[in-house]
């Protein structure tokens, strides 16, 4: 089947983002999978792998299964190796990824190409990676996912983006990261943005959901995961505060509305009286 023969695009389940801050870059999901019609609430969707130089950090979306299978690929490809320059890791996600799709097109009987992109449609099978590391200094994100192949850089290098995301909530993160996210945020700014994000996501996406999960990668190229207790705190916090200030808000708004309606009205009445 045809791309153009499709009548509707399906998207790779879950969220997972990533942000360069200072010294620093972030990568967050939510911890939702999904197995057929059994949904579950406690991925850990971020994770890191360990080179002979440096630590990269590694966030995942979509076919729980598949996205399992690359990372266990990526780490035998790139475990105790050195990152010669800043495209290094990215040739290994691109390895991984292949190493996935043949073992895939395999046990489909050694379908086509364009029959294995069908499957990974009509199943909603595809994943996507993000990863992060810094090179010389400098921070990359390259993002790739099953049924393209490509580990594209994303952010960081000599580009001016500085965060992505993928899964279904991706254009929402796109969104609100647009409006509250900036570039050199500091590690605690970034940290809740991210965290406030995927709380607003969990809530208008059905695919998303259960606990946020938080890593960081230091320029040092030492990385780690935040304890879970202390990302459920914040993320408790914000929607505190989020509540409180929603009410303010639709408050301002719905007087706003109102206002604009009367003056609109008065308008309109004295329009016509002048005709």
């Amino acid at each position: 089947m045809n791309d153009s023969n499709r009548t509707g695009e399906r998207l790779p389940v879950t969220i997972a983002i990533g942000m360069l801050c200072k010294d620093s870059i972030h990568l967050v999901s939510d911890s939702q999978t999904t197995h057929g019609n059994v949904k579950s609430m406690t991925a850990n969707k971020v994770s890191t792998i360990k080179m002979a130089d440096a630590e990269v950090l590694i966030a995942q979306a979509g076919h729980v299964d598949h996205a399992s299978k690359a990372l266990q690929a990526l780490e035998r490809v790139a475990t105790g190796k050195q990152l010669t320059d800043f495209q290094t890791f990215a040739a290994f996600m691109q390895d991984a990824l292949l190493e996935v799709r043949i073992e895939i097109r395999r046990q489909r009987f050694n379908c086509s190409a364009e029959d294995l992109q069908d499957y990974f449609w009509k199943a909603e099978a595809d994943c996507e990676l993000i990863a992060a590391h810094y090179f010389n200094g400098v921070p990359y994100i390259y993002q790739a996912s099953l049924s393209n192949g490509v580990a594209a850089k994303v952010a960081g290098g000599n580009g001016s983006a500085y965060y992505t995301a993928a899964g279904t909530g991706a254009d929402l993160a796109f969104y609100l990261l647009e409006e509250f996210a900036r570039p050199d945020m500091s590690f605690n700014s970034c940290l809740a943005t991210l965290i406030y994000t995927v709380g607003e996501i969990k809530k208008h996406d059905t695919y998303c959901a259960g606990q946020t999960r938080f890593g960081w990668i230091g320029n040092d190229n030492n990385g780690g995961l935040l304890r879970q207790e202390i990302v459920d705190d914040i993320a408790s916090k914000i929607e505190k505060y989020n509540d409180h200030a929603r009410e303010g808000r639709n408050k301002q708004i719905t007087e706003m509305l109102e206002s604009v309606a009367s003056e609109w009205a008065n308008r309109y009445k004295q329009k016509i009286k002048s005709e």
